[in-house]
C-alpha cells in the first residue's frame, strides 16, 4: 500500500491525530517554500551528496520566489512549477511515525519531476525571452547540477526550448547546454 493512500486511510480512522501531521505537508494557495523543511527534510531526512530538499529545492524556491522581475507570464509559470514540484513529492514520501526514505531515490525522482513541471503549460519554452535569461540566472544551472543524470533532465528541458528563442536568450540557452554537456 502507498505511503498516500496509508496517509489517507489513518487521516479518516485519527483525524484528531494525523491532521497536523498531514497539514505539513499541505501545499498553500501562496506560492511558499516552508513545505521543504516542514515535511520534506522532515519525512526524508538526508544528508550529502544525495540531499535534495534543503540544498538544492527550498534554496531555489526561495531564490525564484524571491525574484520580483518576472513578467505576469513569467510569475504564473513560476509559481505553477513551485507547485507541480512540490505536489510531485508528497506521494512518494513516507508521512508515519517512522518513515525510511532511499535519499538517491527521491533526489533522483525530485529532478526528474522538473522536467514535466517546468514544461507543463504555461511551458517555460512559452516565457518571453527576458524570462528565460532570469530563470537561467536564478538556477545557476551549470555550478550546481554536479550529477550526470541531473545534468541530463535540464538538458532536456533547454533543448525543448531551443525552437522557441533566438537572439541573447538563444545565446544563453546554447551556452548552458554546452556547459551541461562538458
Amino acid at each position: 500500500m502507498s505511503s498516500y493512500i496509508k496517509a489517507a486511510t489513518l487521516s479518516l480512522i485519527f483525524p484528531f491525530i494525523f491532521s497536523s501531521v498531514q497539514a505539513q505537508c499541505v501545499n498553500n494557495a501562496t506560492p511558499s517554500c516552508a513545505v521543504y523543511s516542514t515535511c520534506f527534510s522532515k519525512y526524508c531526512q538526508c544528508a550529502g551528496a544525495d540531499e535534495y530538499f534543503i540544498q538544492y529545492g527550498k534554496k531555489y524556491c526561495e531564490s525564484f520566489l524571491g525574484r520580483d522581475d518576472f513578467s505576469n507570464a513569467g510569475v504564473k509559470w513560476r509559481d505553477k512549477t513551485l507547485r507541480c514540484l512540490q505536489e510531485a513529492i508528497v506521494p512518494k514520501l513516507d508521512i508515519s511515525e517512522n518513515p525510511t526514505c532511499n535519499c538517491k531515490e527521491m533526489r533522483a525522482f525530485a529532478f526528474k519531476s522538473h522536467i514535466q513541471c517546468y514544461l507543463a503549460d504555461p511551458s517555460i519554452c512559452s516565457l518571453p525571452a527576458a524570462d528565460m535569461l532570469r530563470i537561467i540566472k536564478t538556477a545557476n544551472l551549470v555550478s550546481v547540477v554536479t550529477d550526470e543524470a541531473s545534468r541530463e533532465q535540464f538538458k532536456s528541458v533547454l533543448s525543448t526550448c531551443l525552437g522557441s528563442y533566438t537572439g541573447e536568450a538563444l545565446e544563453a540557452i546554447q551556452a548552458t547546454l554546452e556547459a551541461l554537456s562538458d
